[in-house]
């Protein structure tokens, strides 16, 4: 959505391009598709001494977005794109160190014996139909 606010911002002069619609398009169909690790917000907690200037920049951000709302979305949506590599290289960090987790516990088993099969009394065949059974 760049592009966008950068039309609705400055005007559409740059973007009459049908080569760059063309690229810009193609570049997003790729990665609408693709399985790039992207930024998710869920698992983010803020430290306890940082709750204060996070919402004073939450504040400043929607003065920004109520004030000049297309440069301000064009600067997240930079912001977001930038982030791409980033999290791309943290993506395949952890999962070399899940990897090298796995080889240490396939490189030590521990020992750890399975349940039998439960037994019933002698003589019946099935269990009671009044006893849970996973």
């Amino acid at each position: 959505m760049i592009p966008m606010f950068l039309s609705f911002e400055w005007g559409d002069w740059l973007f009459r391009s049908p080569y760059l619609s063309a690229v810009t398009i193609t570049g997003i169909a790729l990665l609408m598709v693709s399985k790039v690790p992207t930024v998710s917000l869920k698992r983010i907690r803020i430290p306890h001494h940082m709750v204060i200037p996070t919402l004073l920049a939450f504040g400043v951000a929607t003065a920004f977005l109520t004030t000049a709302p297309w440069p301000t979305l064009m600067v997240v949506g930079v912001v977001y794109l930038s982030s791409i590599p980033l999290t791309i290289r943290s993506y395949y960090r952890l999962k070399r160190a899940t990897e090298a987790r796995k080889t240490e516990t396939v490189e030590k088993p521990d020992a750890i014996p399975l349940p039998g099969p439960a037994t019933l009394p002698l003589g019946e065949t099935s269990a009671p139909t009044t006893e849970w059974r996973h």
